[in-house]
C-alpha cells in the first residue's frame, strides 16, 4: 500500500513537503514559546520534514529539506506568536461575536438540532475538509494536525464508503 506522500508525487515534493510541514507548524509553534525556544523549534521542523521527505519514493537532497525547514520555522517563530494569537482571539471572541454564537446555538436547539446532531454536522463538515485537504495532497497526519483530530480517525473516514 503506498504512503500518502507517495501518491502525491505528481504534485511536486517540494510542495507536498513545504504545504504539509507549514499546516502541521502552525499549531504545533506553541509547544516551543519559550525563551531560547527558536533552537528547539527549528530542530522539531526539521526532523518532521525529514520523516515527509522520507516518505517520497525518490527523496528530495538534504539541502533541499533544510532549506525548506529553515523557512517554515523562520515564518512560524516570527508570525505565529503569543502575541499574535491573543489579538486573534481578542479580535474573534468579542462579547458580541460570543452573543451571536451563542443565538445560533440556541436557534439551532430550538430548531430542533439537539447537540449531538450538531456535533454530527461538525464531523462532516471535518470529514468534506478532510477530503479536500486529501484531493490537494496532503498526507493524512498532516490532515489530522490541521482538523485537531486523530490519524487513527482521518483512517477511519477514508474507510467509509462515500
Amino acid at each position: 500500500m503506498p504512503s500518502d506522500a507517495s501518491e502525491s508525487f505528481g504534485l511536486g515534493r517540494n510542495c507536498t513537503m513545504f504545504d504539509t510541514g507549514r499546516f502541521w507548524a502552525y499549531g504545533a509553534v506553541r509547544e516551543y514559546w519559550a525563551p531560547n525556544g527558536l533552537g528547539r523549534w527549528s530542530k522539531a521542523v526539521l526532523e518532521r520534514l525529514q520523516a515527509i521527505n522520507g516518505e517520497f519514493p525518490q527523496p528530495l537532497p538534504f539541502a533541499e529539506v533544510k532549506a525548506t525547514a529553515k523557512s517554515i520555522s523562520g515564518w512560524t517563530w516570527r508570525n505565529m506568536t503569543p502575541a499574535g494569537l491573543q489579538d486573534l482571539i481578542e479580535r474573534t471572541h468579542t462579547p458580541e461575536q460570543q452573543a451571536e454564537r451563542g443565538r445560533k446555538a440556541s436557534n439551532q436547539v430550538e430548531a430542533g438540532i439537539a447537540s449531538g446532531q450538531a456535533r454530527k454536522l461538525s464531523s462532516e463538515q471535518d470529514m468534506a475538509t478532510a477530503r479536500l485537504m486529501r484531493a490537494q495532497g496532503h498526507t493524512q497526519q498532516a490532515i489530522a494536525d490541521a482538523l485537531g483530530v486523530s490519524l487513527r480517525t482521518v483512517k477511519y473516514w477514508f474507510a467509509q464508503k462515500q
